[in-house]
Parts: C-alpha cells; sequence; structure tokens
C-alpha cells in the first residue's frame, strides 16, 4: 500500500505542475484536469482501479470478411472466348493475411445484428436516387390540392399523413429547375432505409433529365432532411413526374407516390410585346396544329385579380390594350428548352353570366398549345 501511495504521490506532483493543462492538445488538457481532480478526491482504492493497466485490444475483424476468407482462400477469375477459357488463379495464404493469424477464431463469434437477424440504417449511409422511365400507379386523392401548384405555387406541402410530411420549394431560371424537398419525420420513431425514386413518363426520358441529390437512409424522430432534386428541360415533355418514397418504421415498410409540381410551363417566361406585335404573331402562328382552343366551366371565383394572378402563376406576361373587351386577358411567353425557345400566345375570355371560360392558345411547335391550355383550365 505504501508503494501504491508513493506512486500516487509522484503522479499528483507531475500533475498540479500545471504543464499538461496548458498543452496545446485539447484531449490532452481534458484528461489532465480529470485526473487532477480525482487525485485529489478519490480513495487509494478508487485510483487503484481507475489507474489500473488496460489489457491489450484484440483488433476485431468483420465477420462477413473472415467468412469470405474461410470460406474460400482461391480467387478463380474467367475470361471468356470464343476457344477455352482462360483461367487465373490466386491463392490467398495465411501468411498473405495478417488479420487470419489471430488466435481469436472471428468467424465463429457473430454479432448481436447476426445473432438476432436484425438489419439497421447507418445515418452516415446513403442512399442514392433512381430515376426511372414509365410512370408508377399513381392516387390523385392523396394530393388533392395539387392543382394549386399549376399557377399560383412553388412553395408548399406535397403530402402529409400522421409519420411523414413532405414539402417543396422549387426555382426556376430558363431550361433550369432545382427543387428542394423536404422530408419531416412526424413519428415518435425513426425511419429506416429510407429511400427515394424519380419516374418521368415513358416518353420523357430525353426530354426531362431529372437528378437527385444522395439523402441518409436514416430519419430522425422530429427530424426534417432536405434533398435536392435538379431538373433540366431538355425538350418538351408530356407527363407530370412522379417521387416515390419507402422507408421501414416500426417494423412495417411504408411507400408513399407523389407528383412533383415540375410541369413545361415551369420553364415559361413572359414576353412582354405590344398589341402591334402580338396580333402580327398571332397570325403567324395560324397553322390548325399550332393552335387549341377549350371551353370549360369555371371552379373559383371570376374576380379580374384572380385570373391575372392565375395568368401570371402560369409564367405570362399579361398584356394590356391589346382585346377592347376589358375582361378578356391577352398574355404572351416563351418555354424555355435546351434545344429551342417556345413561344407561346394566349387569349382567355371569361363569361361570368354562363361561368364559363373560353381559353386559346397558339404555339410555334406543335403539342404544346395543347398541353398548356389543358394545364391552365385545371387551376381557373
Amino acid at each position: 500500500s505504501s508503494g501504491i501511495n508513493a506512486e500516487y504521490g509522484d503522479i499528483e506532483e507531475v500533475l498540479s505542475n500545471d504543464n499538461q493543462v496548458r498543452n496545446s492538445d485539447a484531449e490532452i488538457q481534458q484528461r489532465a484536469m480529470e485526473y487532477t481532480k480525482l487525485s485529489q478526491i478519490a480513495s487509494a482504492d478508487l485510483l487503484a482501479t481507475v489507474l489500473e493497466e488496460m489489457p491489450q485490444f484484440t483488433e476485431r475483424e468483420s465477420s462477413l470478411l473472415a467468412k469470405l476468407k474461410r470460406k474460400s482462400n482461391t480467387l478463380i477469375c474467367e475470361k471468356e472466348d470464343t476457344g477455352s477459357p482462360i483461367l487465373a488463379q490466386t491463392t490467398v495464404t495465411p501468411e498473405a493475411s495478417p488479420a487470419m493469424n489471430h488466435t481469436v477464431d472471428i468467424a465463429a463469434e457473430p454479432t448481436l445484428l447476426e445473432m438476432f437477424g436484425a438489419t439497421t440504417s447507418d445515418p452516415n449511409v446513403v442512399q442514392y436516387t433512381v430515376v426511372h422511365q414509365g410512370l408508377p400507379p399513381y392516387d390523385e386523392a392523396l394530393q388533392p390540392n395539387f392543382s394549386a401548384f399549376i399557377c399560383s405555387r412553388n412553395n408548399g406541402v406535397l403530402f402529409e399523413n400522421e409519420l411523414i410530411q413532405i414539402g417543396v420549394k422549387s426555382d426556376f431560371k430558363a431550361a433550369e429547375g432545382r427543387l428542394t424537398v423536404f422530408y419531416g419525420n412526424k413519428s415518435q420513431l425513426p425511419l429506416q432505409n429510407f429511400r427515394t425514386q424519380l419516374f418521368v413518363g415513358q416518353n420523357d426520358g430525353e426530354a426531362l433529365k431529372l437528378e437527385g441529390q444522395p439523402i441518409s437512409q436514416l430519419i430522425s424522430a422530429g427530424a426534417q432532411v432536405p434533398q435536392i432534386i435538379t431538373a433540366t428541360c431538355a425538350s418538351m415533355f408530356l407527363d407530370i413526374p412522379i417521387l416515390q418514397i419507402s422507408f421501414s418504421v416500426g417494423g412495417d415498410t411504408k411507400s408513399v407516390v407523389v407528383r412533383l409540381p415540375l410541369m413545361l410551363h415551369k420553364f415559361c417566361e413572359g414576353m412582354p410585346m405590344s398589341p402591334q406585335e402580338f396580333f402580327a404573331r398571332w397570325k403567324n402562328l395560324g397553322a390548325p396544329e399550332q393552335e387549341f382552343q377549350k371551353v370549360f366551366k369555371s371552379t373559383k371565383p371570376m374576380e379580374q385579380d384572380f385570373i391575372r394572378g392565375k395568368v401570371q402563376g402560369f409564367g405570362l406576361e399579361v398584356l394590356e390594350g391589346v382585346d377592347p373587351r376589358i375582361d378578356n386577358f391577352v398574355a404572351a411567353g416563351i418555354v424555355h428548352t435546351i434545344g429551342a425557345k417556345i413561344g407561346c400566345l394566349v387569349r382567355l375570355e371569361p363569361s361570368k353570366p354562363a361561368q364559363m371560360y373560353r381559353l386559346t392558345m397558339r404555339s410555334a411547335k406543335e403539342g404544346v398549345a395543347e398541353l398548356l391550355v389543358n394545364f391552365l383550365a385545371q387551376d381557373l
């Protein structure tokens, strides 16, 4: 005991001179403070336990890697040819692998996860978003307010239930778009094995290019994780892309399929022009395949400010003094794509007594007028 006390006295003397407390290494500073305080208040028995030499650490090798090494010490690579196969053999010996010289049989010691057959999600592991061509089944009832994203909104909640909230914030410039999708975990449990997939229309693979940022496969309870999705409009595309997410929570696997607010007119920019310019261009776009007209029932208030807001939110410039009837709206815009700029001219004629609209659009590219008219009509 006297030998131990003498040793502790030496330790106290070293610690009390404050040399290590002023050490540039923060870790050494912290440990010096801890042991100094401990040497002042702890008993000799406690200090003997604390200062006892640590046992030799045995490095643990991955059990999966050890099993693979035990199962086969020979790696055979085969190269196919029209003649006999060429075999290149590499023999792995115990001397070539230091990890196999341990006296402990690592493979015979399964981890807790292996014993119980469980899996876990590492928050540091990311999932890469795959883009598919061809849309999966989609239930419109899951997004009853999606039409609000057509004209009025680029930001908002796309979907929400008792487990998860999916929100979006969008920005567009010319033929490029950037969508930040937010995944909020509303449950008291972590969302594990979190995965996202993107789907474009069957014929839109070359027209709309999407790329999703890698995302963590684990979303903790109450946490929100963003994912950036970039979009490039290479040419005219028809279908609204789909975002599908899947995850496991409480032992159950869940899947959610939602539409992204990503339509052709999101790449549209208003184009101001005089009445003379409008009529000249309108006349030049007189071919039947360049025009589309639709008469439809109004589902929302037909107030002037409301209609103007919808037309402008669609990406069009409302032109003043073109139509002699003040209730009518005339607008123009350019759809930006990588391959070309597509001009669009619009005439919207509301009829309050009948609660009806007549919407006419002309565009230089065939099919664009019909596509955009059908989108705009959904939000009027």
